[in-house]
């Protein structure tokens, strides 16, 4: 039973950390593009 509540979480937090990692890539690379334009 544990297996089948465990899977699904350890899923769930893999897409959280994910998202989390995309959205800090981009915001960088939009901070370094308008760091460049001016």
């Amino acid at each position: 039973t544990l297996n089948r509540l465990c899977k699904p979480a350890v899923v769930v937090v893999a897409v959280v950390v994910a998202r989390a990692v995309v959205a800090t890539v981009v915001a960088a690379v939009s901070v370094l593009q308008l760091g460049s334009q001016f």
